[in-house]
């Protein structure tokens, strides 16, 4: 891989990860919202 896609990927991966941790803390204020109720 050439420099600027590896830093692509990188970067790409980051976000990925940053969606799927924001959509899980979503679902648990969610969850504990339902409790609070």
């Amino acid at each position: 891989m050439t420099v600027p896609a590896a830093l692509k990927y990188l970067f790409f991966k980051a976000v990925g990860i940053t969606v799927i941790d924001d959509s899980l803390l979503k679902k648990k204020l969610k969850n504990k919202g339902e409790i609070l109720c």
